[in-house]
């Protein structure tokens, strides 16, 4: 099973400022020195030894995670900006025929989390299929999103067949080969986190959700969602001080995944929804920080902590 994030920034698509561009470019010219940069081969090397937040960006699409199981189905989780980039990408596949089918998993419909769909492609081109699925019926939703008001394209251009399929939180379901289960999670309106199982291998997406004042008994139950998952998406928006000041906001932190991870046997955290006013070096440092608490409170722990970034492709 193939994970790919095309936007793992939570409330709002987040840009770099052309000042934190200028500051990384300053930056890493201070860094070098002449052999560094004396041909192309040491310019390559130089770049590659450089920090992730010093050469790149985590990014700022909103979330969109695209899974390719065993059979390729075409499976992508939640329709934030960065659905509009995956959209371009499938026009090279029998999509951009419109001879192709999407699965659409949505954990809710916040706007960070399907403000996106009115600009994927493959939406608009007749004989693909398009199926939705959450625990409401979605049509609503997304029509009202497009209503002339907010945008000029109404949901009717979208000429694919698409279909919106309500499921129930703990339902389990297939498509195609691929084993679905959803467990309804704590944020303000509620939101899903789902659990694909293909042949053996398990991914679990579980963004927007909130622990810190949940009993004790709703955390076991996501624990035995989760547990022995091969990779974990986990909202990690906030700092650990951040999750008990903003009560009831509806997100977590990475300190309380690695808890969630290492009891529930979790190989893989990956660290999601990335608050917009943090910085690519204040998330590196975030991703440090889980690291130096895994190794405090678990230090035997083989747990493998991963902060997700636009474009980042796990096989896991």
């Amino acid at each position: 099973m193939i994970i790919k994030f095309w936007g793992v920034r939570g409330s709002l698509p987040t840009p770099l400022t052309p000042r934190e561009i200028e500051k990384k470019i300053r930056e890493v010219l201070l860094a070098a020195t002449a052999d560094d940069v004396k041909d192309d081969q040491s310019v390559d090397r130089f770049i590659e030894k450089l920090p992730f937040d010093k050469r790149s960006t985590y990014g700022g699409n909103t979330p969109c995670v695209q899974i390719i199981p065993s059979d390729n189905k075409r499976f992508i989780v939640d329709a934030g900006s960065g659905i509009r980039e995956l959209g371009i990408h499938f026009l090279d596949t029998p999509m951009g025929q419109g001879k192709g089918e999407v699965h659409l998993f949505l954990s809710h419909t916040h706007w960070d989390h399907i403000q996106g769909f009115p600009f994927f492609a493959p939406a608009f081109i007749p004989g693909n299929q398009l199926s939705v699925y959450n625990d409401k019926d979605q049509y609503r939703t997304f029509s009202d999103q497009q209503n002339a008001r907010y945008f000029p394209v109404p949901l009717e251009y979208m000429r694919s067949k698409m279909v919106f399929r309500r499921i129930q939180p703990g339902q389990i379901f297939h498509v195609g080969e691929t084993e679905i289960c959803t467990l309804e999670m704590y944020h303000p309106g509620t939101s899903l986190a789902y659990r694909f199982t293909d042949k053996d291998c398990t991914f679990v997406y579980a963004s927007d959700s909130e622990f810190n004042m949940r009993p004790r008994s709703e955390v076991r139950e996501f624990e035995e969602f989760v547990s022995g998952a091969d990779g974990m998406v986990f909202d990690s928006q906030f700092t650990f001080s951040e999750s008990h000041e903003k009560v009831t906001w509806g997100h977590s932190s990475a300190t309380i995944g690695v808890d969630v991870a290492v009891a529930a046997g979790v190989k893989r955290l990956l660290l999601f929804h990335h608050a917009p006013s943090y910085s690519d070096e204040k998330l590196t440092q975030l991703w440090k920080l889980a690291i130096k608490y895994k190794n405090l409170v678990a230090p035997r722990s083989d747990l493998e902590i991963i902060t997700t970034y636009d474009g980042l492709e796990i096989d896991i």
